[in-house]
């Protein structure tokens, strides 16, 4: 299975943030204190820590010097690479609790300057937890300490450096763990590094700032919005509102770069909704402004602190803890000069024949006009386009493209009179090169296999060496010949061609006559940084099992198609580029078409530092080839990714033969030879099951069946 491992990319936070929000400390022992080991480096059984192997040993701090400090029967524990621990905390979460991990760490005193002091802090379910899947990972984050001791012996204990401390949402967990328990979970990596007073708590923080804005009488209004803090003391309760919240005190920037500055309260009651609001106007353009706000509980008490300085200044209140602050948000104001939001088009990578919209957005606090927008495409204007006031400060253009071809593919371009641009490139999904394989001078002028596509206008000529012979076709009388190589040293370079440089996606289809030898790797098609090394893709045929292989150097699909031996058959290999990542597709095809192999799953592509050559039939010169033996005809490149049906339409173009799809076959067609069937046809195959279920006897007179 895959390893699935959520990483929440956060930035460590100052300790200070958190030294007056109120917190439900949910794990024991966090500091290391029991029992107290004299000495350094002895492995004993750590109160309330479970799950843990002999390889991550109790320091004293004051052992020889090794750890910063002047506690006294103070130890921290040390973490040697492959050393894990963990501590079950019994509570469970729900949606909308907010957690805070805080920590001292200290890379080893004698390691200092190298690299791999890390480890993995995670939060896992308790019972869902897969060290080796990585299921049931709720958050983790690797922690590197390098640089964090500065080899002084007298040095004070835990430096600021040495202090981490993450706000983890758990609105950002996978929802399928939700009401389970928590686990902290401690995992070296490399290294070695010291770690102590660990704390994983629970807190009434508010969260999940946002805001919107418009343009105002005076300037830009903007409206703030954030979630009330959760209800801390009761683990589980989710994004159950903290009943303790009696007002809500907003605090926002007056400045570029300034703290943020009391600006107003939200009210008396805020706990009684989970989602708070408050309007602030009048703000500056095109202006970056942080925001904050800071919950004040019930336990307040008169008088209160000064708060017109800055959340800062709740810290010197009588009762500090009885304000929670979140942590500071921002946003930039709109500008009072026309700009550009964004550009797009749907869709976005089209066909030949599509209709496109290419759409641009504008955001404004001033007004714009239909007049101030103009289009263009490689400079030629255009005079047809939409123009709309969205009536919150943005503006929406757009253009429409129909009956997209190639001569429409090129760079649209935006531009408001007197401000700036913003441009499109849109892309035609098209056949890119196309090799018969014949040896007319259509297709051969006896150096270059010649890229007779007529969908890209530019020629990708095949380069072959000096070894090949044209013999017949897969399909004589609809691909006349093909191309094969004699020995172990056949190929052919394709400059220029780069087909995965346009969206990520692609697709080759090719005719392939396989004689069961490879050197290597059978390569039928590939893309490599040189003439030795390093593939970037590769389409190929695996040693011995005639697997078909599509793929990269970090990672391949390997089909269930076997390739005939001295028999011709059709491929495809598919390249599709999804959010999620790379899927590979392996087709294989007979050439009757009785049946279509299709494998899926994901796949990588090598790491190329140069730019990578096409090749077809090998993917390098003979100092180390790996050619495919057998023959090749009518190879096609396209820049995108061919669903199941466009390869069968591709099969049936060169061959004329249709693929059975036994999904849309006849209702007449039940059986095919050999007991097998549907087969597409309908002939005495069928008439003969038909025939045979006339003499069920449950279909005549009882007195059939006793004959």
């Amino acid at each position: 299975m895959k390893r699935l491992v959520l990483i929440l990319i956060l930035t460590a936070l100052p300790a200070a943030l958190f030294a007056f929000a109120a917190n439900n400390e949910l794990i024991t022992h966090g500091g290391f204190e029991e029992p107290f080991v004299d000495g350094g480096g002895v492995w004993v059984d750590i109160v309330g820590w479970d799950d843990k192997n002999g390889k991550g040993p109790l320091d004293s701090k004051l052992n020889d010097d090794k750890i910063p400090g002047a506690e006294y029967d103070n130890q921290v524990l040390r973490l040697k690479p492959d050393f894990f621990t963990s501590q079950d905390t019994g509570v469970s979460w729900q949606y909308g609790d907010q957690l805070v991990l805080s920590f001292n760490g200290i890379e080893a005193r004698w390691k200092v300057g190298n690299l791999g002091n890390e480890f993995d802090a995670l939060i896992v379910d308790t019972e869902n937890y897969d060290l080796v899947t990585g299921d049931g990972t709720l958050w983790s984050q690797r922690m590197n300490l390098d640089g964090a001791n500065d080899k002084v012996s007298n040095a004070p204990d835990w430096l600021d450096k040495q202090t981490f401390s993450y706000k983890i949402d758990t609105t950002q967990f996978p929802q399928e763990y939700e009401g389970g328990e928590l686990t902290l979970r401690l995992q070296a990596i490399g290294g070695i590094c010291q770690v102590d007073n660990f704390s994983l708590s629970l807190t009434g923080q508010p969260y999940g700032g946002s805001s919107t804005q418009q343009p105002g009488t005076t300037g830009i209004d903007v409206d703030l919005s954030w979630m009330a803090g959760t209800d801390y003391m009761n683990p589980g309760s989710g994004n159950d509102v903290n009943p303790a919240i009696a007002d809500q005190y907003v605090y926002v920037s007056n400045a570029p770069g300034a703290e943020p500055n009391f600006v107003g309260a939200v009210g008396a009651g805020p706990g009684q909704v989970a989602e708070s609001t408050y309007q602030v106007t009048g703000l500056g353009y095109d202006t970056e402004y942080q925001w904050q706000v800071v919950e004040v509980l019930d336990t307040a008490v008169d008088p209160l602190p000064d708060i017109g300085d800055g959340v800062n200044e709740l810290q010197n209140a009588s009762v500090p803890e009885a304000y929670i602050p979140s942590e500071k948000w921002s946003f930039l104001t709109m500008s009072d000069e026309p700009v550009f939001e964004s550009i797009s088009s749907s869709p976005d990578f089209p066909a030949a024949g599509d209709d496109v919209t290419v759409s641009a957005v504008i955001e404004s606090a001033s007004s714009v006009l239909a007049s101030d927008i103009n289009w263009s495409f490689g400079g030629i204007p255009i005079s047809e386009s939409t123009f709309t006031d969205n009536q919150d400060g943005t503006y929406t253009t757009s253009i429409t493209v129909e009956d997209f071809s190639s001569a429409d593919a090129g760079e649209y371009t935006c531009s408001i009179t007197g401000f700036s641009q913003i441009s499109k490139t849109l892309n035609i999904k098209r056949m890119l090169a196309r090799w018969k394989m014949d040896s007319d001078a259509a297709n051969w002028d006896g150096t270059y296999l010649l890229d007779v596509s007529t969908e890209d206008p530019f020629a990708y000529n095949a380069d072959p060496n000096d070894y090949l012979s044209f013999v017949d076709g897969a399909v004589p009388s609809q691909t006349n010949q093909a191309v094969t190589w004699d020995g172990a040293v056949g190929g052919a370079d394709v400059p220029e061609l780069s087909p995965l440089e346009e969206e990520g996606d692609m697709t080759i289809t090719a005719w392939i006559y396989y004689e069961g030898r490879t050197n290597g790797w059978g390569v039928i098609a590939a893309q490599k940084e040189d003439n030795e090394d390093k593939n970037y893709w590769r389409i190929a045929v695996q040693p011995d099992d005639r697997i078909l292989v599509v793929g990269g150097d970090n990672g391949s699909v390997y089909g269930t198609g076997v390739l005939p031996q001295e028999e011709w058959c059709f491929i495809a290999a598919v390249y599709d580029s999804t959010e999620s990542g790379l899927e590979c597709s392996a087709y294989v095809i007979p050439t009757d078409g009785a049946s279509i192999t299709a494998d899926t799953g994901s796949a990588g592509l090598g790491d190329i530092a140069e730019e990578p050559v096409f090749s077809i039939g090998r993917t390098s010169e003979p100092v180390d080839p790996s050619n495919v033996f057998g023959r090749i005809d009518d190879m096609r490149v396209f820049n995108y990714a061919l669903s199941e049906d466009e390869v069968a339409e591709q099969f049936y173009d060169a061959s004329n033969v249709p693929i059975c799809n036994t999904e849309n076959a006849n209702p007449n067609d039940v059986a095919g030879p050999e007991g097998l069937g549907p087969d597409c046809r309908v002939d005495m195959y069928d008439f003969a099951q038909m025939a045979k279920s006339w003499l069920d006897s449950s279909l005549l007179p009882s007195q059939a069946g006793d004959m």
